[in-house]
């Protein structure tokens, strides 16, 4: 009898405790869509900000296809701008046969000190943890008939970029892991009474937080997972915080997705998506941890404005402010190398110049054709170390900034004349305009508008 007690004992000592690492698992079936990506013209100025801007490292299997690539690396600039300065991600890809899912994705998560399941790579940021190890596995159904979703379909496709958008917001910790078992028709978390960060800010219309809820009170799990009690909600009783739990169950969006309309993780199909993340799925984001580090300096860049978007081609002066007392100064800017490694030019000077850039081949480029840097100042003030850093966004392709001076000359034939037009521009060594006779009319139209 004392040894089956003591059994007993460590039975529920050993369950008492949950587990520190966690694969949750998510199946996604993808709705049938004619929405597609189109960037709106200020897209990557809105979206991109020196004060932010990590990196999404992803591998990909040799069997995926280069047009899901592009999709791949579009979804994966998009998200890098949102993460704060230096954070990196890193999520393996597979392209296999998945059966009746579209997408299946596996998010490693780490037991934190408040008692929540955070997403791994949310729990490396947190804790300055520096490990290359996959934090997630996206798998894409080779089997679907997959349309890339750059440009608009005529008859409802699944859309691959815009579903990748949502499932790496999945791997940053956007929605719920609650699991329904069709059988018993009950509802049970992933890890058994173990709630993700995520979870733990859901609550209903009367109050009650799912983060309260035990696994064996079933009737009071199906009735907040099904909305029997009102709307459930993120984080704060407002209509923009409105979380999708309908009566009946979804498997890829009940509690996954927001009702409002417009945002990224809205449960509605949106008829055109943006290379911006929405503020909304972007604050939600934040409140489960994604924000960045408190700076007592800052790294000003000159004549760049607050975007870090500038020039490839010439030199760039960098300061720290406030500078006085700094000791110890030390810059670092890093430059990702096509062959998967880091070119990076350091200082001990109170400013740091970035040389023009010479030889862009070598440099990893955005989907934009862009080459991304991040410059980083650390330095000691008094008995405390400052530290700060810095997205820069080097454009290969012009910018023009102004277009003047324009001089229109007639000719002897009345349908051609001569034009002189002064362009500013950045981003490129030469601007090469031509106009042919078979320029479309609309685009001849809008080009004397502008120019005229």
């Amino acid at each position: 009898m004392k040894r089956l007690i003591i059994l007993l004992m460590a039975i529920v000592a050993l369950n008492s405790y949950a587990q520190e690492y966690v694969t949750l698992e998510h199946e996604c079936v993808c709705d049938l869509t004619t929405s597609y990506i189109k960037p709106s013209d200020g897209a990557k100025k809105s979206r991109l900000s020196t004060q932010r801007g990590g990196y999404i490292n992803v591998v990909y299997p040799d069997n995926m296809p280069d047009s899901f690539v592009v999709a791949i690396d579009m979804a994966k600039d998009v998200w890098s701008s949102f993460l704060p300065s230096g954070i990196i991600v890193n999520i393996q890809f597979l392209y296999s046969d998945l059966g009746n899912s579209d997408i299946h994705t596996e998010a490693q998560h780490h037991l934190m000190e408040d008692g929540f399941y955070y997403p791994t790579a949310l729990f490396k940021a947190l804790t300055h943890t520096n490990d290359p190890t996959p934090d997630a596995q996206i798998k894409i159904n080779n089997k679907t008939a997959w349309n890339v979703g750059l440009s608009k379909s005529t008859t409802p496709v699944k859309n691959l970029s815009y579903s990748l958008l949502r499932e790496i917001a999945r791997v940053l910790g956007f929605g719920s892991f609650i699991k329904y078992n069709a059988k018993r028709d009950t509802f049970g978390f992933y890890v058994k009474n173990e709630k993700t960060i995520f979870e733990s800010c859901l609550f209903s219309e009367d109050d009650i937080y799912l983060k309260d809820i035990f696994e064996t009170e079933r009737t009071k799990l199906r009735n907040f997972v099904k909305q029997a009690n009102g709307y459930v909600y993120f984080g704060r009783k407002e209509e923009s915080r409105k979380i999708y739990a309908p009566s009946t169950f979804e498997e890829s969006k009940s509690l996954n997705r927001v009702l409002a309309d417009g945002a990224l993780m809205s449960s509605k199909e949106q008829p055109t998506v943006d290379l911006v993340i929405d503020s909304l799925t972007a604050n939600i984001l934040r409140e489960i941890g994604w924000k960045s580090r408190t700076k007592t300096v800052k790294i000003i860049g000159e004549d760049i404005d607050g975007s870090g978007i500038t020039s490839a081609y010439k030199k760039h002066i960098f300061h720290v402010t406030p500078s006085e007392g700094i000791e110890k100064p030390m810059w670092e800017c890093c430059l990702p190398l096509k062959d998967g490694g880091v070119e990076r030019l350091t200082s001990s000077n109170l400013t740091f110049v970035l040389p023009s850039i010479a030889t862009d081949d070598k440099y990893v480029h955005t989907i934009e054709g862009d080459i991304n840097a991040t410059i980083t100042f650390k330095g000691i003030v008094g008995n405390d170390s400052v530290y700060d850093s810095y997205n820069l966004t080097l454009e290969l392709k012009p910018s023009i900034l102004k277009v003047n001076k324009v001089n229109i000359i007639p000719t002897d034939d009345p349908y051609l004349f001569d034009i002189d037009v002064d362009v500013y521009y950045e981003g490129s060594h030469y601007l090469d305009l031509e106009m042919t006779y078979d320029t479309p009319l609309s685009l001849m139209s809008i080009m004397r508008e502008v120019i005229i």
